[in-house]
């Protein structure tokens, strides 16, 4: 995600700037080290972003207005105003959303429909009387 939001044209290899190239080599470096280390447990990607990423006046690098103070203790990252939204919950959200957007527009649908029988309906009604 780093990757993709720090270079330009989103197209995962010309970085914005110098800082952007640094952190994402730092990040792959990381987790490929990670990963060949322990291969069967999986790796929270967010905690080793927040390990990574320097802080810039109190707040964590990248993460724009969701930046947040951070303290890294041997639990893992922690934030000091309360949790951020990490990549995975980011995607859940957005699964969310959609599903919303769907039932709402599946609401309106099923409200148009009820509201042109109703007007038949009352249309048959007037050619009775």
């Amino acid at each position: 995600m780093f990757r993709h939001l720090h270079t330009h044209g989103h197209d995962g290899q010309s970085f914005v700037d110098q800082r952007s190239a640094k952190i994402d080599a730092e990040l792959t470096r990381r987790l490929e080290e990670m990963s060949t280390q322990t291969p069967d447990t999986s790796i929270d990607e967010d905690v080793v972003y927040l390990e990574v990423v320097p802080e810039v006046k109190g707040r964590v690098y990248g993460l724009g207005s969701q930046g947040y103070h951070r303290s890294i203790s041997s639990g893992g990252a922690s934030s000091s105003r309360g949790p951020a939204y990490g990549l995975h919950d980011l995607e859940e959200l957005q699964r969310d959303h959609q599903r919303l957007k769907e039932t709402l527009l599946k609401e309106r649908m099923e409200r148009q429909e009820q509201t042109q029988r109703d007007k038949m309906e009352r249309q048959e009604e007037t050619r009775e009387m």
